[in-house]
């Protein structure tokens, strides 16, 4: 039975060009051998380039001849990479289940000071530049997740990105933020919020078995301050797609995480270094 690599697995193969390139050389679309096409002899292979052993040849193969990477300057496992996040981006796999709880947030990543010279009123003005991160994470031993750039924070865009990612038979824990009020009424997915001013958690008696419930964001919250520490902070604005994509996509060490992230098609952010 054939193996397909999880997506970390792909992610650990495409991670260096040399990988990537023995990776294809094992499922034949590298090739390991190849014959000079002047004088037929033998070729030896460094790095990418073929070269003849025959000293009045020396003629130069790419690795790529051939091949659909030929005359293409990107690196192989950039391509592979690119073409994993737009598979993932057109499959839009949800998260959570039948009662199974999901905790949503969303997170500044990125905040740095830059300071921009006003002519008109000569003097420096300071911009500050970061990006906002939302998110949901499975209370489940696989603690699925998915995570995504927005810059358009309002209840409209949230629940649109709540009702495309989560599965309508969850469970929702979230923050008080008013964005999120509506969840049941519009998505009629079930929805509990935790007042963070007067604490972490929030007790409550289920109607129904009576029972004491502990309602908590503290899972995601977690997941953000490692994938935050995973990032330097120069980093978590600049290129924040690129890493977040290789950063966010495992921080439990799980292989079974859903790796869904995405910038939102109508947020531009634009990123200004330090």
């Amino acid at each position: 039975m054939t193996h397909t690599p999880s997506y970390r697995e792909l992610q650990r193969i495409f991670e260096l060009e040399a990988q990537a390139i023995e990776y294809l050389q094992g499922k034949e679309v590298l090739p390991k051998q190849m014959k000079c096409s002047k004088c037929n002899q033998n070729m030896t292979l460094n790095d990418t380039v073929f070269n003849c052993v025959k000293r009045a040849c020396r003629k130069r193969m790419s690795i790529f001849t051939n091949t659909v990477f030929y005359g293409v300057n990107t690196p192989c496992n950039h391509i592979f990479k690119e073409l994993v996040s737009f598979n993932l981006e057109e499959e839009h796999q949800q998260i959570g289940g039948q009662d199974i709880i999901v905790e949503i947030d969303k997170s500044k990543f990125g905040t740095r000071k830059t300071w921009i010279y006003n002519e008109e009123i000569n003097e420096f003005k300071m911009k500050l530049n970061y990006i906002w991160v939302f998110g949901g994470v499975e209370r489940t031993p696989q603690q699925k997740m998915f995570a995504m750039i927005v810059e358009d924070r309002s209840a409209d865009k949230l629940l649109k990105q709540i009702d495309k990612h989560i599965h309508p038979e969850s469970v929702i824990y979230s923050d008080i933020w008013k964005g999120y009020q509506n969840i049941y009424s519009w998505l009629g997915i079930q929805h509990h919020a935790v007042n963070h001013s007067q604490g972490f958690t929030m007790k409550d008696t289920n109607p129904v078995t009576e029972e004491i419930q502990v309602y908590h964001t503290n899972t995601i919250v977690a997941h953000w301050q490692v994938i935050k520490s995973k990032i330097p902070p120069r980093e978590r604005c600049y290129l924040f797609t690129e890493l977040l994509t290789a950063k966010i996509s495992d921080p439990t060490g799980n292989t079974d995480i859903i790796e869904e992230i995405e910038t939102d098609d109508n947020d531009q952010t634009e990123v200004i270094e330090e």
